[in-house]
């Protein structure tokens, strides 16, 4: 009986295995992070390898506006990537204000032992996403103030479960995180998808929903890439063009 559930677990393993490699291209690789995309790039799949990748989650230009309204949208194309040896922007925070340039973040957000803000904006069921001082990722399925406050938590961000039914029939863009092990983090973003699209993609890929966080959506959900080597190289970003107070910052060790 084992042996025949193993052979039928193989072969459901090599056709999804298969059905990766006919759909998606690798068309972007830096230092063991990559960049998928289906041939119609409605599909993009970021690997980040955090043995050979940064990630920080400090995307933010603080202003000198009130506490509430303190941080200042962009666009990626005008991020001082200088800065740092970068190749990849991704968006992350939900935000308070759409209309004006500057806004709050909806939920908490700690990068490099600082805490960024400790702001709630509601009491829907969140998760927790963490890198820790060794560089280990997780997720967990709650969010307490004590997390921030946690010595051995070096970034910190909180968002939404799979699960929430947010704008679930809007056919938009969106963004999941999964955190396949501690060092190996993948980025989802597609575009035009109902919440059941997305969480099917998701299932194609044998992902736990409890291993995924749903980041900040249609028009925030966008990432570029930076092909840093050659002097000639500019930002290639996807999919939607909007100013966002908030991005991941992933880069060359």
């Amino acid at each position: 009986m084992i042996i025949i559930f193993i052979l039928i677990f193989s072969i459901v393993y090599c056709w999804n295995q298969e059905f990766e490699k006919e759909n998606l291209i690798e068309v972007y690789k830096q230092n063991g992070s990559k960049l998928f995309q289906t041939k119609n790039k409605d599909l993009s799949i970021i690997d980040i390898d955090l043995n050979s990748s940064w990630i920080s989650f400090w995307g933010v230009k603080i202003t000198n506006n009130s506490d509430f309204n303190k941080f200042e949208k962009s666009y990626a194309k005008d991020f001082n990537y200088k800065k740092y040896n970068l190749y990849f922007l991704i968006n992350w925070q939900f935000f308070t204000n759409i209309k004006d340039k500057n806004t709050g973040l909806s939920f908490p957000l700690k990068s490099d032992w600082k805490i960024i803000t400790d702001y709630v904006d509601n009491e829907i069921p969140k998760r927790t996403f963490i890198i820790d001082n060794n560089w280990n990722a997780k997720i967990l399925e709650w969010y307490k103030k004590e997390f921030l406050e946690n010595k051995n938590y070096k970034e910190v961000i909180v968002a939404f479960t799979p699960e929430v039914k947010a704008r679930k029939n809007a056919k938009i863009w969106r963004t999941y995180i999964w955190v396949k092990s501690p060092k190996e983090i993948v980025f989802f973003v597609a575009k035009n998808k109902i919440q059941e699209e997305m969480n099917k993609i998701i299932s194609d890929y044998w992902i736990k929903k409890d291993h995924i966080i749903m980041m900040d959506w249609w028009p925030s959900s966008q990432f570029a890439y930076y092909e840093n080597n050659w002097p000639w190289s500019e930002w290639e970003q996807f999919y939607w063009k909007w100013e966002v107070p908030h991005f991941f910052v992933i880069y060359n060790k």
